[in-house]
């Protein structure tokens, strides 16, 4: 299981609240801290997109998948690599978000593939060792931008505008 979770919580006065539940040992002895993050409503007139997002944990998945539909987004989901492939395959996505640490296949492996096969489509990465894998020095092929998790809206918002073309 990871440090964290999250979880959708509603709306409340405008925005979209999520549950990010946060567990972590110290001194021996499991703490877990609630928090809540938000999102405010998107503008209208934003550019409907195509998303594919790729995570093993199904929460994880889904609270992504809320978060981009709530801007009025077409999502998918996938559990993993082969999934997600096979996804790809059969449909069109404008963007593909995915985790790194995945069994089976990695994020980084899984967005290799998908640009050898169409080299500009655009890949977003989202990891919680996302730190880790920039101050690593070898280059992720393939993802076009990596978020660490968690992450609020905006900043998810602000890679699609950096990746996708005319955003």
């Amino acid at each position: 299981m990871r440090p964290w979770n999250c979880q959708p919580a509603g709306f409340v006065n405008n925005s979209f609240l999520f549950l990010l539940i946060s567990k972590f040992v110290f001194e021996g002895k499991e703490h877990t801290i609630f928090s809540y993050i938000s999102t405010k409503m998107p503008a209208s007139g934003n550019q409907v997109w195509r998303i594919l997002v790729v995570d093993d944990e199904p929460a994880v998945g889904e609270a992504i998948k809320m978060m981009l539909k709530f801007d009025g987004h077409a999502v998918r989901t996938a559990s993993g690599g082969k999934e997600a492939l096979s996804l790809f395959e059969q449909d069109k996505f404008d963007l593909i978000i995915t985790d790194y640490s995945m069994p089976g296949m990695k994020g980084d492996e899984l967005a290799a593939i998908i640009k050898q096969r169409l080299p500009h489509q655009p890949i977003i990465m989202i990891s919680a060792y996302a730190e880790i894998l920039k101050s690593s020095g070898n280059p992720l092929t393939g993802v076009d931008c990596l978020l660490s998790k968690p992450f609020f809206m905006a900043e998810l918002r602000e890679a699609m505008a950096r990746v996708l073309p005319g955003s």
